[in-house]
């Protein structure tokens, strides 16, 4: 009596194609069917499985070449896209989060991060990330204002030998509700004068929130003002530049490979855990009888 055991493995490469050109060749081994068929002697089986386990082989190879690649140099370049692709979502939704509270889109700020890369030792992903997207949910932080805040925190930041997201927190909040973002001001050594903390409050009093912020930003300028820019060490600048040569790179990689993995998660890996291992342990079954 015959049984039968057919088993299909069938990869699709039409629309896989780019610069991953060597890759794709070692797939092409792959494509198409291959059908296994279990009769009265288990030897056609094997063959079967056999020739699946070649064409597996020769997508294996593709597979570790394209991860060698990877390995050397193009995966910093393509982490270093994600990482900027990730800071522009992040800004991106913070806009639509705060129905564009700040005044600018996200290529505008975008735009601002890369004039405030230039000038410092920050790179514009950081920027966009640590410090665009957290001060996007302070609502009250709008125009001129918002630009001028990104300053002062990178060079609170540089003063204080502290992160980015810190300043922009401690920033934010000093500039969203001016009365209270005294106190949390001085606690990081930005002193007022009483004076100043009484015009605040006048200020605030009117709601003329935009005077109250002039002059926490006007005081920060006079304390830590350009400290920032003033440290800008040219080898670092220039590592940062070259880093975001690398990040194009992985920019214009970063879409087929993104297609190679869905490739694989979407076909080669499920076919391998649900129909093939199953199918080898089907005949090695079969052949204990």
């Amino acid at each position: 009596m015959a049984n039968d055991l057919t088993l299909s493995l069938k990869i699709d490469l039409s629309k896989f194609n780019g610069s991953l050109d060597e890759a794709k060749k070692a797939l092409l081994g792959v494509e198409g069917t291959h059908a296994v068929k279990v009769e009265a002697d288990p030897k056609n089986a094997l063959d079967g499985l056999s020739k699946i386990g070649n064409a597996l082989t020769g997508l294996w190879a593709s597979v570790q070449m394209v991860k060698s690649a990877w390995t050397n140099t193009v995966g910093s370049w393509v982490a270093n896209a994600q990482e900027s692709v990730k800071a522009y979502k992040l800004v991106e939704q913070g806009i639509v989060a705060t129905g564009g509270a700040a005044g600018f889109t996200a290529d505008e700020l975008a735009g601002i991060s890369e004039e405030l890369m230039k000038m410092s030792n920050y790179d514009d992903d950081e920027i966009m990330e640590k410090l665009t997207s957290p001060l996007l949910t302070f609502r009250n932080i709008a125009g001129p204002t918002f630009k001028e805040a990104q300053l002062r925190a990178m060079d609170l930041s540089t003063v204080l030998h502290q992160d980015l997201q810190s300043s922009a927190i401690q920033l934010g909040k000093a500039l969203n509700d001016p009365i209270q973002g005294v106190t949390a001001l001085r606690r990081v050594g930005i002193q007022l004068e009483e004076e100043q903390e009484n015009q605040i409050k006048s200020f605030m009093a009117v709601n003329d929130i935009a005077s109250a912020q002039r002059i926490i930003l006007d005081e920060l300028a006079a304390q830590v003002g350009g400290q920032a820019q003033a440290t800008a060490d040219p080898i670092k600048q220039m590592a940062v530049a070259f880093g975001n040569v690398g990040e194009a790179l992985g920019k214009v990689l970063l879409p087929y490979i993104n297609e190679f993995a869905r490739l694989m998660t979407g076909s080669v890996i499920p076919f391998i855990q649900n129909d093939f291992m199953p199918a080898v342990k089907g005949v090695v079954d079969r052949l204990r009888l």
